[in-house]
């Protein structure tokens, strides 16, 4: 069973970040256990709002488990009565509830016997409230009618493997909403309709939305002849130089630019920062500079007030006196500014600010 088991966890951490193998491997899992079905789930009113995994399990009937039947669950009730609803603890069903009381319930007779389920081998991996939000999650293995209780071999060996499924699953769910929000950054960035570069130490593209990638295509497959503008653009930046440069393209006019991404700002020559972000801007499409300010960290009218007037040159006070408001109310927009774009100092925002194409 060591080496059936080691192969198993191996699969599971393999199977991080890809839902379509958990099903596999819970069909793996099971046949080690001598198990006839098993499922991955949440329970209670959860069950069927959550994706679950499972292995020779009737998806379509047990939907009525979520919809009605697991107000009558006899093991899941029991177990949270008697404080055994515990992440990390492996149970067996007649731990839970006794054999001859479970046959007399509803849930036996009009759900479980049904599903051709009788003996019951399960862990709750995760509770409710977890620090990463991942669901209440519950690891059930059944054994059918005319078959015999799980014993201690099959307890021992799904306790062992406890913590790794705990951990395998943790990084699943980071990973899934790891894309999720990748995925949504990235909508919101073709949304703007403006070109965003990321670049790494060696100048290679690490991330470009989809208007960049058009803007970098070139009929012979290579980066077109201005690209080495903008890697000369980032190796300023990584030394805390942020500016902006015209380039003549097959597209048109356009200005690249660089702002801080967020990660670190400044550097030195010696030891060089992350890099910044490079967008290509259309200038006569994108508008002046307050306004693409505006679209590209999303500013809020009020900030805009504020930034119009401190590239003015005016300090908090006479920015406040001019907009009729406190000057803690300007100092707080003065912080959300530094925050949006990424700079620390007001006179490094007014320098980013300088760096925008002016029409």
């Amino acid at each position: 069973m060591t080496t059936v088991h080691n192969t198993l966890l191996r699969q599971a951490y393999e199977a991080v970040g890809d839902p379509s193998r958990w099903d596999g491997l819970l069909g793996q899992w099971a046949r080690a256990l001598d198990a006839d079905s098993g499922l991955l789930f949440s329970p209670g009113d959860q069950f069927n709002s959550l994706p679950m995994h499972g292995h020779q399990y009737d998806f379509e009937t047990a939907k009525a488990y979520g919809e009605y039947y697991h107000q009558h669950d006899v093991w899941t009730h029991s177990g949270r009565d008697r404080g055994l609803f515990e992440a990390g603890l492996v149970g067996c069903g007649e731990m839970l509830a006794p054999q001859d009381s479970l046959r007399r319930s509803l849930f036996y007779n009009d759900f479980l016997r049904p599903m051709g389920q009788e003996w019951l081998l399960c862990t709750v991996l995760f509770k409710g409230h977890h620090p990463l939000a991942v669901p209440e999650t519950v690891l059930s293995f059944y054994r059918g009618p005319n078959r015999r209780a799980f014993g201690r071999g099959a307890k021992a060996a799904l306790q062992k493997a406890v913590p790794h499924l705990q951990r395998c699953l943790t990084l699943h769910h980071e990973l899934l909403r790891a894309r999720a929000d990748r995925s949504l950054f990235e909508s919101g960035l073709d949304q703007i309709g403006v070109g965003v570069l990321l670049l790494g130490e060696d100048g290679r593209v690490q991330f470009a939305n989809r208007r960049a990638e058009a803007l970098l295509r070139a009929p012979s497959g290579q980066h077109p002849a201005w690209f080495p503008t903008l890697q000369q653009l980032d190796r300023q930046a990584r030394r805390g130089h942020h500016t902006g440069q015209r380039l003549a393209t097959a597209h048109g006019s356009l200005y690249a630019m660089t702002t801080p991404n967020h990660r670190a700002v400044g550097g030195s020559p010696h030891s060089p920062g992350p890099g910044a972000v490079i967008w290509l801007i259309d200038t006569q499409r994108d508008g002046g500079s307050l306004a693409l300010a505006a679209r590209l960290f999303g500013l809020t009218p009020a900030e805009q007030r504020v930034l119009s007037l401190l590239l003015e040159d005016q300090a908090p006070k006479q920015i406040a006196h001019a907009l009729g408001i406190g000057v803690s109310t300007v100092r707080t927009q003065l912080s959300s500014l530094l925050q949006k774009t990424g700079t620390r100092r007001q006179q490094d925002l007014v320098r980013l600010m300088a760096a925008f194409p002016q029409g």
